[in-house]
């Protein structure tokens, strides 16, 4: 495939990551501001919101799969970067626009949300089959590997650089930035991105086959598990870090934007780790094979989390020892 349709697809995983990971890191800044979540409803308000964005993406991605199997992959991609602008767009004003409606902030943000996911449910997968389809075995975990590499630098931007801007702005401008990163993740997929594998004609889901390709083969059942581990990684990591960071705020004097800044800064460490080792990680799976790597891969995360039920604050151990036994507020 040319280089500029590779570096249009790099470019767009970069897009697509910044999209998803600044919709879940400006949430929780968001509905204590806006909406005046406190902190003992905090972490079951914004459970819920990432419990039903993540049903709904289990429930179209399959289908959104199907579907860029018999119309491409571009012409979902395209779609679903609009649809998530729409979204970008609608959750920064849903306190205003829910209170106008009369369906509550809180419900209308749902709404928003769900809008987000049900997009980028029809972008991200296809930029790892897109990637398949471009190469062959020899190649493809080269070039997944660097997907993966601009993906976690899209992560590691919107953590570390645009959770810093509501010192400045406030929120709801840096929510907006999702608005327009789904016009211009449209327009690339649109202008510079093709199809090159053979549209379906089967119009219904292959359930069935599906089913036996699970039964017989081992490997795909490793990664529907590895795809469900991987995700409530980032979901732990990427939404919970930030709650711990802004209610824990107060007992250590820091406003709400600069523990927002904060939290984004050690989250954008963990983002700049994963850039760092995930090429290396292509060459060990080239080396050991995929499915070892995988294992290697989960014994590493695993630790890491079992690690940090022993911090106690996510600030500096010096504000831990002297505030870690008072109340928040």
């Amino acid at each position: 495939m040319e280089t500029h349709r590779w570096n249009a697809l790099y470019l767009i995983s970069a897009i697509t990551m910044i999209f998803m990971a600044l919709a879940v890191a400006a949430q929780p800044l968001y509905l204590r501001q806006f909406m005046g979540i406190g902190f003992d409803t905090a972490g079951q308000v914004n459970a819920n919101v990432q419990v039903a964005t993540e049903v709904l993406a289990l429930m179209a991605v399959g289908g959104l799969g199907v579907l860029s199997d018999r119309f491409g992959r571009v012409p979902i991609m395209v779609s679903g970067f609009m649809v998530g602008a729409c979204g970008g767009f609608l959750a920064p004003v849903s306190f205003k626009l829910g209170a106008m409606l009369g369906f509550g902030g809180i419900a209308f943000y749902f709404f928003a949300r769900i809008i987000m996911v049900f997009g980028t449910s029809a972008v991200w997968p296809q930029l790892t089959t897109l990637t398949g389809d471009f190469t062959d075995f020899n190649s493809r975990v080269v070039h997944l590997a660097n997907a993966n590499f601009m993906m976690a630098f899209g992560s590691t931007l919107a953590f570390t650089v645009l959770m810093k801007i509501p010192l400045y702005t406030g929120i709801v401008p840096v929510m907006l930035i999702n608005a327009f990163l789904g016009l211009i993740g449209a327009w690339l997929a649109h202008g510079f991105l093709n199809d090159v594998a053979p549209k379906s004609t089967d119009k219904s889901i292959p359930w069935r086959r599906l089913w036996n390709a699970l039964q017989k083969e081992p490997r795909i059942r490793v990664a529907f598990a590895v795809s469900i581990f991987s995700r409530s990684d980032i979901i732990l990591i990427g939404l919970f870090y930030m709650l711990w960071t802004l209610y824990f705020a107060d007992l250590v004097g820091k406003s709400q934007e600069a523990a927002a800044a904060h939290g984004g800064q050690m989250i954008g460490y963990v983002g700049l780790l994963v850039m760092a080792t995930i090429l290396v990680w292509g060459q060990v799976m080239q080396r050991i094979g995929r499915l070892r790597a995988v294992i290697a891969g989960l014994a590493i995360s695993g630790a890491g989390f079992v690690l940090m039920f022993f911090v106690v604050t996510p600030y500096a151990p010096t504000s831990c020892r002297s505030t870690c036994c008072r109340e928040p507020g």
